[in-house]
């Protein structure tokens, strides 16, 4: 097997007090993305986005990524985060 085909994933962060969870989906009832941030595992930040019909899923996911990073900007304090 190449190792191109593995992927390990380690958690180096466990302590980080930052997560977030993203999703995109293409489904019978619309294109939807949604975001939420946690921070010291309270929810800081959620967000649901409703996308044209003609977007796909990877669009979806796509968008919610690089909205997740946005809002992580705009929340960031350093009284939310050590």
């Amino acid at each position: 097997m190449n190792t191109a085909d593995t992927v390990e994933i380690t958690e180096h962060h466990k302590d980080n007090p930052i997560q977030i969870f993203t999703d995109g989906r293409k489904s019978a009832q619309g294109i939807r993305a949604g975001i939420a941030i946690f921070i010291h595992k309270k929810v800081a930040h959620q967000r649901r986005l409703t996308l044209h019909g003609n977007c796909s899923n990877n669009q979806a996911e796509q968008l919610a990524i690089v909205k997740a990073m946005d809002s992580i900007k705009e929340i960031h304090t350093p009284d939310n985060v050590p």
